[in-house]
């Protein structure tokens, strides 16, 4: 499902292993809307999890408020930040550096800075070049999680969309939430479009 609010696109695409839907809900702040599958892990009584998965977009505006958000859900969430290691030639902003430790940095700034606003991040980590291949090493190495955030640049110069990473996570993880937060706009100091960008 793809909502508008004011400029900032989100998709809620929501699976979880209860077949009970509950009515369409409305999320204050970021004002998501999103027809609920099943009961929400503070409902169940169980502390959420989410995974936050961003490069260029993890310190932008409008993954900070959807995290925000999903924090106003149940105060004891935690996230974890798991960074691609996008290549440097694909960014859409000049990084000097090699590509691990631009991934690194990223990782390092952008967790500070959702602490600095309150979210409780678990952790920070850098992941495979490609979204799909970093949450599946995730999963592997036992990381679980009640959904799997994913914050893009916008249509037209986000790589990520262009691989399609928000639908291959849905149908290779059916049970989770994956949520998809576009971020409003480009930086007025990004490459000219025709470049690979995250």
């Amino acid at each position: 499902m793809t909502i508008l609010v004011g400029k900032l696109e989100v998709d809620r695409l929501l699976h979880t292993r209860e077949t009970h839907r509950g009515p369409a809900s409305f999320l204050p702040g970021v004002g998501i809307v999103a027809r609920v599958t099943g009961a929400s892990s503070q409902w169940r009584g169980i502390v959420a999890r989410y995974l936050l998965v961003a490069h260029q977009t993890a310190e932008r505006r409008e993954l900070l408020a959807a995290a925000k958000q999903l924090a106003s859900e149940d105060s004891e969430a935690t996230f974890t930040l798991l960074v691609p290691a996008t290549p440097v030639g694909d960014l859409l902003m000049w990084e000097e550096g090699e590509t691990k430790d631009v991934a690194h940095a990223r990782a390092r700034s952008a967790s500070s800075a959702l602490q600095g606003h309150g979210i409780n991040i678990e952790g920070s980590k850098v992941g495979d070049a490609d979204p799909v291949l970093a949450v599946d090493d995730e999963f592997l190495a036992g990381g679980r999680y009640d959904a799997i955030v994913v914050a893009t640049l916008p249509p037209g110069i986000s790589r990520w969309i262009k691989m399609d990473v928000v639908s291959r996570l849905q149908r290779k993880r059916p049970q989770l939430r994956v949520i998809h937060v576009v971020a409003e706009e480009a930086p007025a100091d990004a490459k000219t479009p025709g470049g690979k960008h995250t």
